[in-house]
């Protein structure tokens, strides 16, 4: 379905002298050109669907979630040495990110000191699981959220939490589906339908997709497009303490600075000299990443523009001192719905 929206938004912007066919010749006729393109479209999206499905029950391969699970919950694999925890099956390890919780982490300072019980949403001592498999990673969504349609408002930092209790980055109310992941269903849906448009066009760059604007250090320039409000935007920034860095989106002011983010029992921003925020901005929400996923937030976003006439949507302010911008990219997107 949001592959035959995408095909009418291609129509409607190649208007009736676009409509050539491989992109050449003459224009055909608008009916000519529904039918060829539904048709090709339908097929090929059917066929992938075919394809993927028979392929995932084929290798049945696991979700990321089962897989890990089971292979925390028999150990490691790294350390045959280490006969209390060694396990063929078990998880390989890795310096702070998979490790076993022994006495010596479960110390006090130690890292394994405490440990996150997701089913509890509270710290444990760590020495109540000795010789288990911890894992540092996002402990799920903070339990005070309210659930969908309501945006996720409240971060969860990384935690040390039990592997076997490993949850993937996805809101509390979404089940991982009951079907192998692998191969991606999305992925292959996709690819064969935009191979479709791109041959029926004649062009890889098929009307719609996104363009990006890169701004470099000390040649900050805002976007001007007026009618741009759904954006992808990396930001990597030095930012001293005391100063903020604002971003704002159509009118909607959204943090980036250490005050902001570091905040609770997040880290002490001194230990990170450069800021990496990256942020997915919709008409409904945004949602904000920061120092590659450690952090997380989420807010709402209202659907009527605040922005005033002539200024432009994205642009980015520092307060209280200068702030060193590393690098910004902005990838404007392209909506498949339809502006009101």
């Amino acid at each position: 379905g949001h592959w035959h929206v995408l095909a009418n938004e291609v129509s409607d912007l190649l208007g009736p002298s676009g409509k050539k066919l491989r992109g050449q010749g003459s224009a055909v006729s608008a009916l000519e050109w529904d039918v060829k393109t539904y048709l090709s479209l339908s097929g090929a999206v059917h066929d992938a669907a075919c394809a993927a499905w028979s392929l995932k029950r084929y290798y049945s391969g696991t979700r990321p979630i089962t897989a890990i699970r089971y292979m925390c919950s028999k150990g490691q694999s790294s350390n045959p040495a280490d006969t209390a925890t060694y396990n063929v099956e078990g998880i390989p390890l890795e310096t702070d990110l998979v490790e076993v919780i022994t006495s010596a982490t479960t110390a006090p300072g130690g890292k394994h000191e405490q440990i996150w019980d997701v089913a509890t949403n509270q710290l444990q001592p760590g020495s109540n699981y000795l010789n288990q498999i911890a894992v540092k990673g996002w402990p799920g969504e903070d339990p005070n959220n309210a659930g969908p349609p309501s945006a996720a408002t409240i971060q969860s930092p990384v935690r040390w939490m039990l592997g076997k209790d490993w949850l993937p980055f996805q809101r509390k109310t979404f089940n991982t589906p009951a079907f192998p992941g692998y191969i991606s269903g999305h992925s292959t849906f996709s690819r064969s339908a935009a191979e479709v448009l791109k041959l029926i066009t004649g062009s890889q760059y098929f009307p719609g997709g996104f363009h990006h604007h890169t701004v470099n250090a000390n040649t900050l320039t805002p976007l001007v497009e007026p009618k741009g409000d759904l954006f992808h935007i990396l930001i990597e920034a030095q930012v001293p303490i005391g100063v903020k860095l604002e971003l704002q989106v159509d009118g909607k002011k959204l943090p980036v600075s250490p005050e902001k983010l570091f905040n609770g029992e997040a880290a002490n921003p001194d230990q990170y000299p450069t800021l990496k925020a990256e942020f997915l901005v919709d008409r409904t929400c945004y949602e904000a990443f920061y120092q590659d996923g450690q952090f997380f937030a989420s807010r709402g976003k209202i659907l009527d523009s605040q922005r005033k006439p002539g200024t432009p949507p994205v642009s980015l302010y520092a307060f209280g001192g200068a702030v060193k911008i590393i690098s910004m990219t902005v990838y404007e997107l392209k909506s498949i719905w339809n502006q009101k």
